[in-house]
């Protein structure tokens, strides 16, 4: 690589979840590269001040770009100054498939003048190399480091039945941002219970759709059943404790935590599109639900229905999860990932 200058240019939201990936990247070619990175924010303010301040600890060469108006553009006349003064030979853009800047022609005319990777699908301007550079961050040998589910249930004052089966436990690790169609999840937790399913579903992240999510919860009722975490670094220490995972959202934003809870063995249920797609084989190594062409009573009742057919299969929930950590372990393992990124760094 011969000490390269790269640019990793970085949505907010991104980050959260995905500081893992973030970090071992820089660490693992700091002494091959010279890596700055630029968080871009057109949110007026970042959108998780938390995640941001774990980033600053854990990674040198920051830039932060903040947006503090409505027009966007103003976002790309900074970029190019801190594009000017570090010069770099590779700028990697994280997610910026519909990015209101970089998918611009504006942003694609300037930026296609370097050669770049790009972790995202997109039909913008940019060149694109983007499969097979999805990894996982998870280590589940590190037993000592894990919460178990008792320990989980007592720390949300979630009883236990007398019969000392634990209810079932449905984990959502996203940020709180209306791509992330989270509503939708809420009510499909709603309607598990006329199934007379006894779940609880777990969200850890952060993001301003929060009192919204909120107020949403508790119109239906389901507050004892709906637990928001908040920014959650750690969240590999509780992915054990899920019996499912969901992803409801579009494709922005970081698949990092769906392949942690792959890596784990945990079965997933996620949105039909091309990044999900790219991780998961539908019926295989986890469950894709189709958009119905936008049809949101459709989309947000297969959830609900697919979750009722895994617990009614046992068997069936627990080869998706076995298959799914196959195809992690086979395909997307954290080291084997890290050096996908510096191969295509090395032939840029």
């Amino acid at each position: 690589m011969a000490h390269k200058k790269i640019l990793q240019i970085i949505p907010d939201t991104f980050l959260e979840n995905s500081e893992p990936l973030l970090i071992s990247l820089n660490r693992n070619l700091a002494s091959q590269a010279n890596i700055h990175s630029c968080l871009l924010s057109l949110n007026r303010q970042v959108k998780n001040q938390k995640s941001l301040d774990f980033i600053k600890r854990n990674i040198k060469n920051l830039t932060v770009i903040v947006e503090p108006f409505p027009i966007p553009f103003l976002s790309l006349l900074r970029l190019k100054k801190l594009l000017k003064n570090i010069q770099p030979d590779i700028v990697h853009l994280w997610h910026f498939g519909n990015h209101p800047v970089l998918s611009s022609d504006r942003g694609g005319k300037y930026f296609s003048i370097l050669p770049f990777l790009t972790s995202k699908h997109t039909d913008s301007a940019f060149k694109f190399i983007g499969q097979g550079l999805a990894c996982c961050s998870a280590v589940p040998d590190t037993s000592d480091k894990i919460v178990d589910k008792a320990t989980l249930l007592h720390s949300l004052q979630i009883p236990i039945p007398p019969s000392k089966s634990f209810p079932l436990l449905i984990g959502v690790i996203e940020p709180l941002i209306r791509e992330k169609r989270i509503r939708e999840l809420l009510w499909a937790c709603d309607q598990l219970k006329f199934a007379q399913i006894d779940c609880h579903l777990i969200i850890i992240g952060e993001g301003p759709e929060r009192d919204i999510l909120f107020r949403y919860r508790d119109a239906l009722l389901i507050r004892d059943h709906v637990h928001f975490l908040g920014y959650y670094p750690d969240y590999l220490k509780l992915l054990p404790c899920f019996d499912i995972v969901w992803s409801a959202g579009s494709d922005a934003g970081s698949s990092l935590p769906l392949l942690d809870a792959m890596a784990f063995g945990i079965p997933i249920i996620a949105s039909d599109g091309p990044v999900h797609r790219e991780l998961i084989t539908s019926g295989k190594t986890g469950i894709l639900i189709p958009d119905f062409d936008g049809d949101i009573s459709r989309r947000r009742s297969a959830f609900s229905h697919e979750t009722i057919l895994l617990v009614r299969q046992e068997t069936h929930r627990r080869q998706l999860g076995q298959n799914a950590q196959q195809s992690v372990s086979r395909t997307f393992s954290f080291d084997f990932g890290i050096q996908k990124y510096k191969k295509l760094y090395e032939i840029l």
